[in-house]
């Protein structure tokens, strides 16, 4: 595919944004990833492609398409998403980092409204959007993942799950600096990667549904899924260890589970929950690492589908919901000795 577009900057100028995209065997996707980038409205940016050892034809695709904007290399062998992206960030000459994935697609405005939100809000390092929902051909998939919590909120969200799009986010090399992505977070790469970044600085997502993320049989999450519990353990081992939180595996697999959505089958499991949310909301007012009343809002939303959830009676339902509700909300029970130990 041949650029046509004379507005496009000269080969040797160094571009205001750096987008960086790993690809593995993405030939389906590839080329209408890459053109839904070199047909942005807002056009000084490169954009590095590296093929991690792709089986397929992506290599092939990506070396069909004409445009000084692209920088193209490959891989020796897999390596991995961390590996590759940060070889991806060693090469970034621009101010503005974008990661974009090789089955996703932007929006013609995506950069244009997120270059111009960063340089009008300097108190921000990072920037996502809102998406739409596709599937392996294009269709849209329900009404898309609208992220517009404020600034304030996100760090609570955080703790309990990614609130990025990978392929959403810009950021600002001059605020972040030389960060990397951590080697053994695989499928969570850039969620610790994003909760870096989130406990120096402001980071927030546009509202507008600026990316199409793209959910199909191939992607990373699926042909990991043996892997992903492993790594989801891992991750909130590092979490909690950040924040100064002392707990054990049964601990990681509930927070894991209101991670995930997943309900409680039985009262016993919900009382479980219960007891982690409690201790999670009498730490937080201890510690102050979140906003208490995002914080506790957050908690009794967990609370309130944990209960409605229950495979019992309606009466049963809200006598186990009103028999933990004081403690939810209020802030009458002190944390012991053996609770920071055990829990």
């Amino acid at each position: 595919m041949l650029s046509n577009n004379t507005n496009i900057p000269p080969k040797k100028h160094i571009s205001e944004l750096s987008i960086i995209m790993a690809v593995y065997n993405a030939e389906k996707y590839v080329f209408e990833a890459i053109s839904s980038l070199l047909s942005q409205t807002y056009m000084d940016f490169e954009l590095i492609i590296i093929d991690d050892g792709s089986t397929d034809k992506s290599l092939d695709i990506v070396r069909s398409i004409i445009d000084s904007r692209l920088v193209v290399c490959r891989n020796s062998a897999n390596k991995g998403v961390v590996f590759t992206r940060n070889r991806g960030l060693q090469m970034a000459q621009g101010k503005f980092i974008a990661m974009f994935d090789a089955d996703d697609i932007a929006s013609p405005n995506k950069f244009e409204l997120q270059i111009a939100f960063l340089k009008n809000n300097p108190t921000y390092s990072l920037i996502g959007c809102s998406a739409k929902l596709i599937d392996s051909q294009g269709c849209t998939i329900g009404k898309g993942m609208k992220l517009n919590a404020s600034h304030n909120a996100i760090p609570t969200i955080m703790f309990f799950r990614n609130y990025f799009i990978n392929s959403a986010i810009v950021y600002d090399k001059e605020k972040v600096g030389n960060l990397r992505y951590t080697t053994g977070f695989d499928i969570c790469e850039d969620y610790e990667f994003i909760t870096r970044i989130m406990l120096t600085s402001r980071v927030g997502n546009m509202s507008e549904k600026l990316v199409s993320y793209r959910i199909h049989s191939e992607s990373a999450m699926n042909n990991e899924k043996l892997n992903i519990a492993e790594y989801e353990i891992r991750f909130y081992e590092w979490l909690f260890i950040l924040y100064g939180i002392k707990t054990d595996n049964t601990n990681i697999k509930t927070h894991i589970s209101l991670k995930k959505n997943v309900p409680a089958e039985t009262i016993s499991e919900a009382k479980k929950i219960a007891k982690w949310l409690i201790f999670l909301l009498i730490l937080n007012n201890k510690k102050h690492f979140f906003r208490k009343n995002y914080f506790r809002r957050e908690i009794l939303r967990f609370w309130i589908k944990t209960c409605w959830r229950l495979p019992e009676s309606i009466l049963t339902r809200l006598v186990i919901f009103f028999a933990h509700l004081k403690l939810l909300i209020t802030n009458t029970v002190s944390v012991s000795a053996d609770s920071d130990e055990n829990h």
